[in-house]
């Protein structure tokens, strides 16, 4: 089961800086941005190239995808069902002072 939460919040980039943030105080690695293109995500300390320079092995590596317009919300994170059982329950778990009216979470 894929672990699937939804960002919005208004501004140039705002929801694209909350998902980020939410990721890195996460453990994880957001791979670089790219105009009309995902952002992959892998649990650890990485260096993860733009969409158009990754290879299908590399594609395939990853833990997870950020995807949405970046610049306005929504932004929706997935973490994949095969990521480490170790990433899935850190990107499962919420702290008291993130702001909640913004997100929506779901396990699919």
């Amino acid at each position: 089961m894929n672990f699937t939460k939804a960002i919005t919040e208004s501004g140039d980039f705002e929801a694209m800086g909350l998902a980020q943030s939410f990721l890195e105080d996460r453990g994880f690695s957001v791979g670089r941005m790219q105009r009309d293109s995902p952002r992959g995500l892998i649990f650890g300390q990485f260096d993860i190239s733009k969409w158009r320079n990754m290879d299908e092995i590399e594609i395939q590596a990853l833990h997870g995808r950020m995807t949405g317009d970046m610049r306005n919300d929504p932004v929706t994170i997935v973490i994949f069902h095969t990521a480490p059982a170790e990433a899935i329950a850190s990107a499962s778990r919420e702290e008291a002072n993130v702001a909640h009216e913004h997100c929506t979470v779901r396990l699919a």
